[in-house]
C-alpha cells in the first residue's frame, strides 16, 4: 500500500482573529480578508488537480464557510461533513476575551501557556454561562455531559484523534481524497499524533490561517511526511 495524500487547513482569518480575541467554540464569521485567502487556497490545490470525495470540517462557520469557498471554487459538488469534535479547543472564560490585555493582566508567559501548552487550562466557563454550549442548538443532538466548558491541547487531542480513527481515515483507506477543514488546536492536535511530535515539538508549534496542508498517511495510518502547499 502506497501513501495515500490528505489536505487539512486551518480557516481562513476570523473576525476575531483580526481582533486578536480568544475564540474557541465562539462563532463569529471570515473577514474580507479571510474570504480571499480561502479562494487563494483554493487556487493552489486547484494547480495541483486536486477535487474532494470528501470534506470533513467542524460544525463552526469560520471553518465550514473556508470549505465551502474551496468546494465551490473546485466544483466539488459534495455534502460537508460537520462534526463538533473537529471544533476549536474550549477556551473556557478566556472566550472572547482579549489577548493583548490578558498579557498586561497576568503576563505574556501565562498567556502563552494557555494559548500553547500541552496540558495547561484556563478557567472553565460556568455551566450557567448563555454562551456555554448546551444552550446552543448547534449540539442538540450531543450529549450534554460531551459538552466541554474548557478544553487542554491534550483533551482536544483526545476528541479530534477520536474521530480521525473513526470517521476519516477509514475514507482515506477507501481511496478517497480527502479534505479536513479545522482549526488551529485541532490541526496542531491531530499532526502531534500522526507525526509523533513531542510535547515539545507541538508547544512551539502554530498553523497559519488559510494555508493548506499536504500530508502522506502511510499504511499505518501515520503521516510519513507533510508540508504546506
Amino acid at each position: 500500500m502506497t501513501d495515500q495524500k490528505v489536505i487539512m487547513i486551518r480557516h481562513a482569518q476570523s473576525e476575531w482573529n483580526a481582533k486578536g480575541l480568544f475564540t474557541g467554540w465562539a462563532d463569529p464569521v471570515l473577514t474580507p480578508l479571510g474570504r480571499k485567502e480561502a479562494a487563494e487556497a483554493a487556487s493552489n490545490l486547484a494547480k495541483l488537480g486536486l477535487k474532494f470525495d470528501r470534506i470533513y470540517t467542524s460544525v463552526l462557520q469560520r471553518a465550514t464557510e473556508t470549505a465551502s469557498i474551496i468546494a465551490k471554487s473546485l466544483n466539488c459538488q459534495v455534502p460537508l461533513t460537520k462534526s463538533w469534535q473537529l471544533n476549536e479547543r474550549h477556551y473556557g472564560v478566556l472566550q472572547g476575551k482579549s489577548k493583548e490585555a490578558l498579557a498586561k493582566q497576568v503576563g505574556a508567559e501565562q498567556v502563552w501557556r494557555w494559548r500553547r501548552g500541552f496540558e495547561d487550562m484556563p478557567p472553565p466557563m460556568p455551566l450557567a454561562s448563555p454562551m456555554h454550549a448546551r444552550f446552543d442548538t448547534k449540539y442538540d443532538g450531543v450529549e450534554p455531559t460531551s459538552l466541554p466548558s474548557v478544553e487542554s491541547l491534550k483533551h482536544t487531542q483526545i476528541r479530534a484523534v477520536n474521530y480521525w480513527q473513526k470517521e476519516v481515515l477509514p475514507s482515506i483507506r477507501n481511496n478517497s481524497s480527502v479534505l479536513v477543514a479545522a482549526h488551529g488546536n485541532t490541526l496542531r492536535a491531530l499532526i502531534m499524533y500522526l507525526a509523533n511530535m513531542s510535547v515539545q515539538e507541538v508547544e512551539g508549534f502554530e498553523i497559519p490561517t488559510g494555508i493548506p496542508i499536504e500530508l502522506n498517511i502511510n499504511k499505518h495510518g501515520r503521516c510519513s511526511s507533510w508540508r504546506y502547499i
